[in-house]
């Protein structure tokens, strides 16, 4: 279940949601972060469905690891990644590592086997 006021404490920015019912305590909390200077931003459900689009294309960390699985080092590295916490951990992280490093690596090696 998701809020209907989300507030971005770094940006000073509201993001509302449309989609959920406000209370009396959203409208208290709006005023609020309203007085203190921050701006309004209503979720755009076209932009949700381009993210959702853009994930779908994406592979998922199963197939990531069965095709890392070939190469230990690699996938040792992946797993690492995925299993490890805090800042560029995690499994967003994981898959952005393979995206960016880890595909490249596994194409050069496929093309010095052939």
């Amino acid at each position: 279940m998701g809020y209907y006021v989300t507030p971005d404490i770094e940006k000073k920015v509201l993001t509302i949601d449309d989609s959920i019912k406000p209370t009396s305590r959203d409208q208290f909390l709006i005023d609020n972060y309203l007085k203190a200077g921050y701006t309004l931003r209503f979720k755009s459900e076209a932009r949700t469905k381009k993210a959702k689009e853009r994930a779908e294309k994406q592979p998922s960390i199963a197939e990531i690891e069965e095709i890392l699985m070939p190469y230990e080092d690699l996938a040792k590295e992946f797993e690492e990644i995925k299993k490890g916490k805090g800042k560029g951990k995690g499994a967003f992280a994981a898959k952005s590592w393979y995206n960016k490093k880890g595909k490249e690596e596994v194409e050069k090696r496929a093309k010095k086997q052939k």
